[in-house]
């Protein structure tokens, strides 16, 4: 999550343009070599300075505001962005701040990390109840305050929760009961399972950063014995083949063969990526990292050329780091030219030449950062 809130921060830094900026306090004043340049004004709840500088670094001019600051202060200023900071403490009680922030909503990119990202979220009306949505866990709500009162409405119209109303309402009976038959239903709590993760799916970060960047938001889940003929089809795709290092066409009971072999055995890494379209996911690749770290990959024949083999590779490459591995290895044919580019935007560095099944290739190897860097994540 840190590294999905600092990505949002550098993705609309970066959309802003790229110049030269300052830091201010108070009024600001504009140099003739700063105008034209992006203009961040960040609100100080307790900011590290090395955020400002990191801002300045990618290019922002910084104008830095206490918390305190009204929404029409903010304005005054004519910012491209507005940048929430850090700070100590819950978020709930700073009510000022959250109402700052409701007035900028709609009218300037707001951006934050830490408690400017809680803020962000309490003044967008966000709470617990989306997180209940996002593990799926179906739930009887309780309204203890008028800001929450949208969102169990909102929740239980969606069909992910039930909402009991205002809690001085409901007495322990009624609660009691409630909890019962909820504990009864396995159909209602499936049900509700299913449409809080739909309506909640945890990746709105992505695609505020995929929006910014002109990305496209990419999952990954583990390949499922329903995938069989998905994987034979995109297997013996011709482009496929040629770049293989066994060209012939596979039958389908070699396939067969081959596909319960990978589903029983737990050291291969077998991931289906799938894009998303409109409201659906779709499969779209396949990513798998063998025991001693050799990576494939192939998009379907559809798929191509839409950008998504960086993004599959990366989402696959975290997957694998989950499961201790400090390193990968590519290996790709001279005329692939098309793999090479993708596997070293992904990180991959060319280390030489290696031969597999009597065929030259170039190798590729990809180290994961240890320590404090692959901490930050």
């Amino acid at each position: 999550m840190r590294f999905l809130r600092y990505a949002f921060a550098a993705a609309l830094a970066a959309s802003l343009a790229a110049g030269c900026a300052q830091k201010a306090g108070g009024p600001e004043q504009t140099s003739g070599a700063d105008a034209g340049k992006p203009h961040i004004v960040a609100l100080d709840y307790g900011m590290k300075w090395n955020i400002a500088r990191h801002l300045f670094d990618m290019g922002c001019r910084v104008t830095i505001l206490p918390g305190t600051a009204t929404a029409s202060e903010v304005l005054d200023l004519e910012p491209d962005g507005v940048f929430l900071s850090n700070g100590p403490g819950d978020p709930e009680p700073v009510v000022y701040a959250q109402e700052t922030i409701r007035s900028l909503l709609g009218k300037k990119p707001i951006f934050g990390i830490c408690l400017g990202h809680q803020l962000l979220c309490l003044a967008a009306g966000g709470r617990t109840c989306g997180e209940l949505a996002l593990m799926g866990l179906p739930s009887r709500l309780c309204v203890l305050a008028e800001n929450q009162r949208a969102n169990a409405e909102g929740m239980q119209a969606a069909g992910a929760a039930h909402n009991l109303g205002w809690h001085r309402d409901v007495s322990s009976v009624t609660l009691a009961g409630e909890m019962e038959r909820l504990l009864l239903s396995r159909e209602v709590r499936e049900a509700m399972a299913r449409t809080g993760q739909r309506l909640v799916d945890g990746y709105g970060a992505l695609r505020v950063v995929a929006e910014l960047s002109g990305g496209v938001v990419v999952r990954v889940r583990p390949a499922e014995q329903a995938d069989v003929r998905l994987v034979f089809e995109w297997a013996n795709d011709p482009l496929t083949r040629a770049m293989s290092f066994h060209p012939e066409p596979i039958s389908w009971a070699e396939h067969e063969r081959w596909f319960r072999r990978a589903m029983s055995t737990a050291a291969l890494l077998f991931l289906i990526v799938e894009v998303e379209e409109g409201e659906a996911w779709t499969p779209c690749c396949q990513v798998r990292i063998d025991q001693d770290g050799t990576v494939s990959i192939s998009i379907a024949p559809g798929y191509r050329s839409r950008g998504l083999a960086v993004p599959a590779l990366r989402a696959a490459m975290v997957h694998s780091r989950q499961r201790g591995r400090r390193e990968l290895k590519a290996f790709i044919k001279p005329e692939n030219e098309r793999s090479q580019k993708i596997f070293c935007q992904a990180g991959f560095e060319p280390v030489g030449e290696a031969e597999i099944s009597g065929q030259r290739c170039l190798a590729y190897i990809y180290r994961y950062p240890q320590g404090a860097a692959a901490r930050n994540e």
